[in-house]
């Protein structure tokens, strides 16, 4: 999509991107960043000239982007907050002690109240988040299963006691090996670790994150006092979203008369899975500052076929901040279905981990929704996604 002529023109622009509940840190995204726009240029038509790596300081990697688009250019300082070293702290990596460990908080999460909740307003949500339970729920049938049946025809066929139950065990082992390697490549464990860490998020055990979230904003207004530009943009993708609404609060909050340009957007956002726990009073809060100051704009966006974000659905409303003073985001939608051939399209709409990540990545076919015009183009944020926006009524 080529910018219109007639719109304001964006010149300068800092983008500050939280990633979701990812190990991978800089490295990644940048590389990801620079293959995807490449990928993009296609349909934009814009050249773009991504920077190397560099890192900021402790929490602050970052890279620069000049884009031509069509005669008319925009800078980007593109800055990746690192929070990936508290991802790895939390990424237990042995499947078994995984569920040693997080079994309890994870039924406590399933059983507090949420997931109910989160059932009755996004389903698939709700199954994304049962679908470890479920599949180790399955594997144990189907161990349990092997176990005996084996242990029995082993003693039938005049093994013995101890031998059949030796073969039992084997295989039962064996089966919970593979139902591990399988929740492993269907992306199970890498739901369970995600679910077990925003619970525990949600009942005040994740200091280091507040301290961190902390240390991001005082980074955020630094930088806009000492190099102002046209527009600052918070984006914050899947648990990403959380850090950025908590980070957005606390600007509102703390430097209300430096919010100018200041402007969030949330991609894949999942929100309600944090502030439907019950303990989760202090992000609660953190949705009424932000809804309530209306000093930084949100821009939500959500796909249709994504079963890890609340679609179409406004989180503030959702968290029950339904007075009239509470201003949730204006909601726009990626049309997936736009972006890829039909053959594409249909392969890709079952793999739902890759769908939860093309809010960020380039698509097959031109498309009203382009992340890398939203990021790096010379339109502001609201006419980047004037295509995308869906009916609001808070105006």
């Amino acid at each position: 999509m080529a910018p219109s002529s007639d719109l304001p023109r964006v010149k300068t622009r800092r983008v500050h991107y939280f990633s979701g509940f990812d190990p991978r840190g800089a490295g990644h995204y940048h590389r990801l960043y620079r293959e995807e726009a490449q990928k993009q240029s296609c349909h934009n038509k814009a050249r773009l000239q991504i920077g190397p790596r560099e890192r900021r300081n402790e929490f602050v990697s970052a890279w620069r982007v000049a884009g031509a688009w069509n005669g008319e250019t925009a800078s980007t300082d593109y800055q990746f907050m690192h929070w990936d070293d508290l991802v790895r702290a939390n990424w237990q990596r042995s499947p078994w002690l995984l569920w040693v460990k997080g079994l309890w908080p994870y039924v406590q999460l399933l059983t507090c109240g949420a997931w109910v909740r989160i059932r009755s307003v996004a389903k698939p949500v709700a199954t994304s988040g049962a679908f470890p339970m479920a599949l180790l729920l399955l594997f144990l049938l189907l161990a349990c299963l092997g176990a005996v049946g084996t242990g029995f025809a082993a003693f039938f066929i005049g093994w013995g006691w101890p031998a059949g139950i030796m073969s039992g065990v084997s295989v039962a082992m064996l089966v919970l090996w593979a139902g591990a390697l399988l929740s492993e490549k269907l992306g199970g464990h890498w739901l369970l670790r995600t679910f077990l860490f925003v619970y525990r998020w949600g009942q005040g055990d994740q200091q280091d994150l507040d301290w961190r979230l902390d240390e991001f904003c005082r980074h955020i207004i630094e930088e806009q006092r000492c190099d102002p530009v046209d527009e600052v943009l918070l984006v914050g993708h899947s648990i990403g979203t959380m850090l950025a609404v908590d980070v957005a609060a606390r600007f509102s909050k703390q430097y209300p008369t430096d919010c100018t340009g200041v402007k969030l957007l949330t991609l894949g956002q999942c929100i309600p899975v944090l502030s439907f726990i019950p303990k989760a009073a202090e992000f609660r809060n953190a949705l009424e500052v932000l809804a309530t100051a209306k000093t930084i704009p949100w821009t939500d966006v959500t796909i249709p076929p994504d079963p890890l974000c609340f679609y179409r659905l406004d989180p503030v409303k959702l968290s029950g901040l339904s007075d009239p003073c509470h201003r949730g985001p204006r909601l726009a939608v990626a049309r997936v279905f736009r972006m890829f051939s039909e053959q594409t399209y249909s392969k890709l709409r079952w793999n739902k981990l890759r769908l939860h990540f093309q809010y960020i990545m380039a698509s097959e076919l031109s498309a009203d929704y382009d992340y890398f015009l939203t990021t790096a183009g010379p339109l502001f944020l609201d006419d980047s996604l004037a295509s995308c926006e869906i009916p609001s009524f808070h105006d």
